[in-house]
């Protein structure tokens, strides 16, 4: 079986969904897997290929940059469809919900990228995606089959394997990416009212850090616009004063982002983790990542009750502390008393957390997926 596999990018998206299963899919003797990056495969590639895999969509904007923009995995999958080569299109994001708080909304929505999600969730042979959630989002927009294949991780990676260490203060973290303000939110005086309480047992870090990046708009004649950013207009610096409140600077560390190959060491700092999520038809279509990033440093967590996370952790027992509020004014108080009655209980953190690794190594690990996968994609190239 000749696999002919299109990551989006190279990070977090592009590694979970294609690269990391593609690779151990092509472990097999009897597969050939090929993974496209860049440049994009050739239409003779695509041709001697027995299955296409697309991710997402790769957008491509005219040369005056001026918002036009046309989908390279159309082009692709064009090529494909011509050749009766069977195609697969992943997607783990719901764009088509997009808040437009969101720091993409404005450029996806010049890019008409919803009109390209939906050309090729009704022009690929099958979808796969990452929840049975998201999966139904994509039902009621195509007749096509929609997969699940959940996110996992490879447990014999050395990112999940670095040692724990060990603090005098309890530490409770959050790791996560700049788009995740919102849920920050969702934490506000959090940090002040647990600190009040218990002082210097406590430690808060704060994980992912990164004021690098670009700047970008649109000038008069609608052309984009880029640069790098400066110090003041990154939102991490926002981030980090929503997350810290007013805190002693000895009540907190900030943990600089790895590249991904070494990204899972942010969690060997942790010893409560906390995973807020605001409930929007945007982010319920998320996969419970966090959950098995931190489930596999067995970090007991506490989480906000939404279907993004509920759907996992109210399978099995203990294995992790939902908040039951989202309400303005409630939440806060909600928060503190989740986080108090794992300060409180080392027992039951020792509990929590190795029961969500065991919930992550039974359901989330990539070496048993990949079976599924294999599966999968010969029921596809069989039926040809």
């Amino acid at each position: 079986m000749k696999v002919l596999m299109v990551p989006s990018d190279q990070a977090g998206c592009g590694q979970y969904r294609i690269i990391q299963p593609g690779k151990k899919l092509g472990d097999w003797p009897d597969n050939q897997v090929a993974i496209h990056i860049s440049p994009l495969p050739t239409e003779e590639e695509i041709i001697s290929s027995d299955l296409l895999v697309l991710q997402r969509y790769r957008l491509k904007y005219d040369d005056d940059g001026k918002g036009g923009a046309v989908d390279q995995n159309r082009e692709l999958a064009e090529i494909a469809i011509q050749h009766k080569i069977p195609i697969v299109y992943d997607n783990d994001d719901y764009d088509l919900a997009l808040p437009k708080e969101h720091g993409l909304y404005s450029t996806l929505q010049r890019a008409k990228a919803v009109e390209k999600v939906d050309w090729l969730l009704n022009n690929a042979t099958i979808i796969t995606t990452t929840t049975e959630y998201i999966a139904d989002r994509f039902r009621e927009r195509t007749d096509k089959p929609v997969y699940v294949i959940p996110n996992c991780i490879n447990f014999n990676e050395p990112m999940w394997n670095y040692p724990k260490t060990t603090s005098r203060r309890i530490r409770i973290g959050w790791a996560g990416g700049s788009s995740h303000m919102a849920d920050l939110m969702l934490l506000a005086g959090v940090a002040d009212e647990i600190y009040r309480l218990y002082g210097d047992k406590v430690e808060f870090l704060l994980g992912g850090y990164d004021t690098r990046g670009t700047y970008s708009w649109y000038d008069a004649e609608g052309k984009i616009q880029t640069r790098k950013s400066e110090d003041h207009e990154t939102i991490w610096r926002r981030m980090k004063e929503v997350f810290f409140g007013n805190t002693p600077k000895s009540a907190h560390r900030v943990l600089r982002t790895h590249p991904f190959e070494t990204y899972g060491w942010l969690y060997s700092q942790f010893d409560i983790g906390l995973v807020p999520l605001e409930a929007t038809p945007f982010t319920m279509c998320k996969s419970p990542l966090k959950l098995i990033e931190m489930g596999a440093y067995k970090v007991p967590v506490v989480c906000s009750d939404v279907i993004t996370y509920s759907a996992t952790l109210n399978s099995a027992d203990r294995a992790g502390v939902l908040v039951s509020t989202q309400t303005p004014g409630k939440t806060q108080k909600a928060w503190v008393s989740a986080i108090r009655g794992l300060i409180e209980d080392p027992v039951e953190r020792l509990v929590v957390g190795n029961n969500l690794h065991q919930l992550v190594r039974d359901r989330f690990d990539l070496l048993k997926e990949v079976k599924n996968i294999n599966r999968l994609y010969r029921s596809l190239v069989e039926s040809k």
